[in-house]
């Protein structure tokens, strides 16, 4: 069906766009694409993500080791089961980065969706090894 036979209460499937962040270090890397597509939307929680991250890094509220030992620390306890991971990953933000669940509600439940669902891997490894970003 072309686009201008739609009629009214017709059905339209829109398939999600999705994209995958690759670092083309050398030109026989350009032939290889991972299978860890996220969606489209996920560009936007990435940039907000670490636009906080680079909040806390200029104010002096976090330190890249900090971050560093967050991350290594989530990243040691992936192997874990499901309700295990996310109850360390709970006691890292409150320890590690200190957000607390009830003084940073938001900021903690937004870090704690991005650990479990891997963005703020991503976020990370994008802005810390990738593009080697500072502290501020």
């Amino acid at each position: 069906m072309h686009v201008k036979e739609i009629q009214q209460n017709d059905q339209i499937k829109i398939e999600p766009s999705y994209f995958t962040l690759l670092y083309l270090d050398n030109a026989a890397n350009r032939f290889k694409v991972s299978d860890d597509l996220r969606p489209l939307d996920d560009i936007h929680r990435l940039q907000k993500l670490w636009g906080k991250i680079e909040k806390r890094l200029a104010s002096k509220t976090w330190s890249l080791s900090q971050i560093y030992a967050f991350w290594e620390d989530v990243r040691k306890r992936q192997v874990y089961d499901v309700n295990n991971f996310e109850r360390f990953v709970k006691s890292d933000l409150i320890n590690i980065l200190n957000i607390g669940s009830q003084k940073d509600r938001q900021l903690f439940e937004e870090f704690l969706q991005a650990t479990k669902d891997e963005l703020l891997d991503l976020c990370l490894y994008w802005n810390l090894q990738i593009r080697k970003t500072k502290s501020i």
